[in-house]
């Protein structure tokens, strides 16, 4: 019997709702060891998204559990190839990390035959789509808060000095003015822009006026 580390990971509330979820990755994993007779040495989990695709707390533990358990880990398994990673570079670079020390990552949804020389094509079209689906949704990202931007709609939490009305629509981000905030704001500009005190100077002295801010939010 193989000796199997199941592994599971959401990284987003959407994922989880498209049938992502844990329990739901769980339940799968455990139901396709029982039917094909894999031994479940220990399970991981992440709810972590890392950029460089595997600097995440669940596995790295992971490589802490091979690492003191050498040969006796024959493989890793997750549901489909996005839950192992969505970096395509850096998911080649682990799987043959992973493959010299004899272990074998695949997805239970989506199997790849390790001894058929022609099933790397389908492990790389299974690990590069991950990707391509989240640069095509990073750059609907920013076309969106682009076209927010230009409707003079406020990305992000308001700057000091202003406020989003709570009784606005939600997808309503424009801007309205703290008026007693502001006052202080533009006294803080007008005072640096005499020339005659540094910018630390004017904050300790608007900091007595009720403009609280600390030393990076101030210059910002």
């Amino acid at each position: 019997m193989k000796n199997v580390i199941i592994y599971k990971r959401v990284s987003t509330d959407e994922q989880a709702q498209n049938g992502f979820s844990l329990e739901s990755q769980d339940e799968k994993l455990r139901r396709y060891c029982e039917n094909n007779n894999l031994n479940i040495v220990e399970s991981f989990i992440d709810d972590f998204s890392a950029k460089d695709g595997f600097d995440r707390p669940g596995y790295r533990q992971i490589k802490k559990f091979i690492a003191t358990n050498k040969n006796k880990i024959d493989g890793i398994l997750v549901t489909q190839w996005s839950r192992f990673s969505r970096d395509f570079n850096s998911a080649m670079n682990e799987v043959s990390r992973l493959k010299n020390m004899n272990i074998e990552p695949n997805a239970i949804e989506q199997w790849v035959d390790y001894n058929v020389p022609e099933s790397l094509y389908m492990r790389m079209m299974y690990l590069v789509a991950p990707q391509v689906e989240n640069e095509r949704l990073s750059l609907r990202t920013i076309d969106g808060m682009r076209k927010a931007s230009k409707l003079g709609k406020w990305q992000g939490t308001a700057p000091y000095g202003y406020f989003h009305n709570k009784a606005q629509k939600k997808e309503d981000k424009s801007l309205e003015i703290d008026t007693t905030k502001a006052q202080l704001v533009k006294e803080s500009f007008l005072l640096f822009s005499s020339g005659l005190y540094t910018a630390e100077t004017i904050r300790k002295m608007m900091w007595k006026k009720g403009l609280t801010l600390s030393k990076q939010s101030f210059l910002d």
